[in-house]
């Protein structure tokens, strides 16, 4: 990646989530989904909603509650929450090295789209993902998308001074773990966890 080229991209991006310009090393450009899709291969099509907090809208498909039993391997969930990835089926699609110990929403959906052979917008989701860094986002955080925008600079002539190898923390960032609840969390991942096992077990007896 170009790691200084991808700070300097954030640093002086501007626009909305739709189309995002900058300036790096005296050029200027602007990404829009179709020029992303361009660069990148991918197609522009498909649902794109980077929603974290709120559930997406999945219309036609199953409900945010019965996303959050199916990958949470319990059906008597009341509530649609956060799925602590120890309680998932390793046939499930997120990654497992990430920092994180929980799916949050847009993982759910993500992987619901997929298993379901839904078309994801990859690109729209990439330019709402970096319209939220600049805009919205006021903590430190990790440099987003820095291998991908090396191909971007490339497609637009931006000059690298010098091209890095791409590290984890420049892709998840620093995790601080004095502003994480962990008791709370630690009590949740081990309800879920149970309650996984417990289904298991009853779909193991009901098989025989």
């Amino acid at each position: 990646m170009g790691r200084e080229e991808t700070r300097e991209f954030y640093l002086n991006a501007t626009g909305s989530d739709t189309s995002i310009s900058s300036t790096v090393c005296g050029v200027s450009f602007t990404l829009n989904a179709k020029i992303l899709s361009s660069i990148l291969g991918v197609p522009n099509s498909g649902w794109g909603h980077y929603v974290k907090r709120n559930w997406p809208s999945l219309e036609g498909n199953i409900s945010a509650l019965e996303i959050c039993r199916r990958f949470s391997n319990d059906p008597t969930l009341n509530e649609y929450t956060k799925v602590d990835k120890g309680a998932m089926l390793p046939l499930h699609l997120l990654p497992r090295k990430q920092k994180r110990t929980e799916a949050n929403y847009l993982d759910l959906t993500l992987m619901e789209l997929l298993l379901s052979k839904i078309q994801i917008n990859l690109p729209g989701l990439i330019l709402n993902h970096i319209h939220g860094l600049c805009v919205f986002v006021k903590k430190e955080r990790g440099l987003a998308y820095g291998f991908w925008l090396g191909m971007v600079f490339e497609h637009f002539g931006v000059p690298i001074r010098e091209w890095q190898i791409q590290t984890i923390n420049d892709v998840l960032g620093v995790v601080d773990h004095e502003t994480i609840p962990a008791t709370k969390r630690r009590e949740n991942a081990l309800m879920q966890r149970l309650r996984a096992l417990l289904t298991a077990k009853n779909e193991e007896i009901t098989a025989l």
